[in-house]
């Protein structure tokens, strides 16, 4: 059995790993987010829909052959 002082010692070992795992873990996060910020050309995933994609099918068919008085164009 390790004695008082070899345990404390092996303790801090594993407490200071741990804090370093950390730390590289968050300055990894934090280093990718800044490169995705910076860089305009990178697709996050994130689509927005445009306008006439939230209109029903009637819809864009209405605007696309009648006016604003429902003529024909």
């Amino acid at each position: 059995m390790p004695s008082g002082i070899t345990q404390l010692f092996i303790g801090m070992v594993v407490a200071i790993g741990m804090v370093l795992v950390g730390v590289s873990a968050v300055g990894g996060a934090a280093k990718l987010e800044r490169a995705q910020a910076n860089t305009p050309g990178i697709s996050t995933g994130h689509v927005e829909p445009d306008a006439d994609a939230r209109l029903s099918d009637r819809q864009q068919l209405r605007r696309l052959f009648f006016d604003e008085r429902e003529r024909l164009r």
